[in-house]
């Protein structure tokens, strides 16, 4: 008996692929769901990162370590305004919520 080899579009193996790389989903949980061979999986994901050169989930992968350090900086001056929005919200919460 012979094996009938699945015939998968270009569409559906990159779409599969962005489940792992946009999603953070593991190679084993989209294996399993989408009913495809580990290793195949993998294969596709190898080829779609060489062809994309090696885009992340955020859409570009970082030149550099210099970039990754700029983006955290950026990431930390973004959580600090985050917070102090946060601590002015609280206390105006507590200001309307004392009865007059």
């Amino acid at each position: 008996m012979s094996r009938v080899k699945k015939q998968y579009s270009q569409e559906y193996k990159d779409r599969a692929v962005r489940l792992i790389l946009e999603q953070n989903l593991s190679l084993t949980q989209v294996s399993h769901d989408l009913g495809i061979n580990i290793n195949t999986l993998s294969l596709w994901k190898r080829k779609y990162l060489d062809e994309h050169g090696g885009i992340s989930a955020c859409g570009k992968e970082p030149e550099s370590l210099d970039d990754y350090r700029k983006r955290v900086k950026e990431l930390e001056k973004e959580l600090l305004i985050t917070r102090e929005e946060r601590e002015v919200l609280k206390k105006a919460v507590s200001f309307f919520a004392v009865p007059r």
